[in-house]
């Protein structure tokens, strides 16, 4: 497989700024300049003699992210850095309630071969900032373009998992200049209407709550809906903190992996005080993200690669959805390799 080539590294737009006519004007970063990333972050061996980052309980290197048109940035986001400088950028990005930590095994494995590997904390996640703002995919899609701009400062492979493979997908759809090739891993997203035999997905009653307290003018209403809303998301808040094991194991073909440093890696975010007030925003980002997997698939260039790499034994992204994204790419013109995997939901730490 051949990665598409980007601009040269360190290049600059419209005076300085990371900007592109492709990106919402009220998300594109405002600043183009990188913050405190440090190189070196300690690994260690598991039990079967796996090299692996070692679990770090204050995060590793930070970032600021000052995205335009939201008034409770700026942000200090957080993200993992290792190997060579001078080495092609990789760029992971985890799915729902994960963080950098989930990539703990490829961060080693990558940075040996020599690339330069990068892991970032999505808004909302992990070490970065639990705050409360409209989350979408378009939103996070712009702050991994934004993170590439600013601290990578040059195209890269973005690899995702889950709602970060869709997030990946979005960002090269966004600005395809910083994305030099695509690797998907059980990508969520968008896409039912287009599976054989699957109805699109009906609306719970916690996002006909939201969606109507958006609606609402400020007053009584709108409060009583919000009251409503954060009641609703309590409830799954509370549930989901307290079987984050179980539901790891379920996900999971390997049970053995999911050990006391993944649960708090997840856990350990939760416990923040702001936690609950974000994720009663951040659950609704999937009724606000205006694209689908295929009208981002209409935006990549045909020089983009992209892997599709599928956990066979997912119970939630079953195959049938790589089956659509696979059929769709085909239509483009798309060059889409595709590797099964006996794997469950997350196959990079699944079975590493």
């Amino acid at each position: 497989m051949r990665w598409r080539r980007g601009p040269k590294k360190g290049r600059r737009l419209h005076g300085g700024a990371c900007r592109s006519s492709m990106l919402p004007r009220s998300l594109v970063c405002r600043f183009c300049t990188s913050s405190n990333a440090s190189d070196g972050p300690m690994f260690e061996s598991d039990s079967e003699g796996r090299r692996r980052l070692q679990y770090n309980a204050d995060g590793w290197s930070t970032w600021i992210w000052e995205p335009q048109g939201i008034a409770s940035g700026p942000f200090e986001c957080n993200y993992v850095v290792a190997g060579p400088r001078d080495g092609q950028p990789v760029v992971l990005v985890h799915g729902f309630g994960a963080s950098s930590y989930h990539w703990r095994y490829q961060i080693p494995d990558l940075a040996a071969r020599g690339f330069r590997v990068y892991a970032l904390c999505l808004l909302g996640f992990g070490w970065s900032p639990r705050t409360v703002v409209n989350y979408s995919g378009e939103l996070w899609g712009t702050q991994i373009n934004a993170f590439i701009c600013q601290v990578v400062q040059s195209p890269a492979v973005l690899v995702g998992n889950s709602i970060g493979a869709f997030s990946s997908l979005l960002a090269a759809s966004l600005d395809a200049k910083w994305c030099c090739g695509l690797v998907l891993l059980n990508a969520a997203g968008r896409f039912e209407e287009r599976q054989e035999g699957v109805e699109p997905s009906k609306q719970q009653l916690g996002d006909v709550v939201a969606q109507a307290a958006e609606q609402s003018q400020p007053g009584p209403v709108q409060w009583f809906l919000s009251q409503i809303q954060r009641t609703l998301a309590t409830g799954a808040f509370v549930t989901t903190k307290m079987r984050i094991g179980p539901i790891l194991e379920w996900v999971y073909v390997n049970d053995a992996q999911v050990d006391e440093d993944l649960v708090t890696s997840i856990r350990m975010p939760a416990e923040h005080p702001d936690a609950l007030d974000a994720f009663t925003q951040v659950i609704q980002a999937g009724r606000r993200t205006e694209r689908t997997v295929f009208d981002a698939l209409d935006s990549i260039p045909v020089d983009i690669p992209i892997l599709l790499l599928w956990g066979m034994q997912d119970p939630w992204m079953r195959p049938v959805r790589a089956a659509a994204i696979r059929a769709e790419c085909a239509q483009r013109g798309l060059q889409c390799d595709y590797v099964e995997l006996d794997d469950g939901h997350c196959p990079q730490d699944d079975v590493p």
